[in-house]
């Protein structure tokens, strides 16, 4: 059996963020999988990352790491924050991982699985400037609602009250304003439906974002483009907004060609 010791061997990502800077180091030896990726673990920092009030008006910056272990079911079994930054931070960087979905894997064995870092580098000016791109500092949770904060996802056969899109009439109406059928498709002739899984959070944006089922030439970046605008009334739990695990489907009808 391989000494687990010789499985924190680790391969880095660097994800530049306008918030700040985040490093990805994956083991070599059975690496977990965050919904969506890399790529999508990237926006779920940039969108969620509310840096506390008080470190902003002390200055407050510096790195923190996380070290952790995901299972095959997709649990955390051992996370580690630590770091040259101040607790308040700390704390920040922590919330966030714990919000993270993770893939479910059987075939990566337990014995075997090595521990993995996140490095997320913490800087006041980059924030701010993610802050005014993004238009919102405080997390933008609905007023005169109960907020579930737990990292909790509900299916949604599960909720009292199912989400709601509020910058449209409807989903389909969102799309049909929105939509524009990505060019390499168009000049393929490629058709297809793409289904993405996703979390609506309580704050009514969506994280989380995976792709279930794919089409290529730009179409599952398109459904995700237009999935990431959608504003929502998140779904309801016992009088509390809460987190809703959600799925999508979008047909993609080349004019050209025929459904696949």
């Amino acid at each position: 059996m391989l000494n687990r010791l010789l499985t924190i061997l680790f391969i880095t990502l660097c994800m530049p963020l306008f918030g700040q800077n985040i490093h990805l180091y994956r083991t070599i030896y059975f690496p977990a999988n965050p919904y969506g990726g890399e790529k999508e673990l990237k926006e779920f920092f940039k969108q969620a990352m509310v840096y506390p009030d008080s470190a902003l008006n002390n200055d407050l910056e510096g790195k923190v790491f996380i070290t952790f272990l995901v299972n095959n079911q997709s649990k955390v079994s051992y996370k580690k924050v630590e770091g040259d930054a101040h607790k308040l931070l700390k704390d920040e960087a922590a919330r966030i991982f714990d919000y993270i979905l993770w893939e479910k894997d059987e075939s990566r064995n337990n014995n075997y699985i090595g521990y993995e870092k996140l490095e997320i580098d913490f800087s006041k000016k980059r924030y701010l400037k993610l802050a005014k791109k993004r238009g919102y500092h405080e997390l933008p949770y609905p007023e005169g609602l109960e907020i579930d904060y737990s990292t909790r996802t509900y299916g949604i056969n599960e909720l009292d009250v199912k989400p709601d899109i509020t910058n449209a009439s409807s989903v389909n109406d969102y799309v049909t304003k929105n939509f524009k059928f990505p060019d390499i498709a168009l000049q393929k002739e490629i058709s297809g439906r793409v289904v993405l899984e996703l979390v609506i959070e309580p704050y009514g944006l969506a994280s989380n974002i995976r792709v279930v089922k794919a089409v290529a030439g730009g179409c599952n970046e398109e459904t995700i483009r237009l999935v990431r605008g959608m504003k929502w009334k998140a779904g309801m739990k016992n009088g509390k907004a809460v987190r809703t695990l959600y799925r999508y489907e979008l047909n993609f009808v080349n004019p050209k060609s025929t459904m696949r």
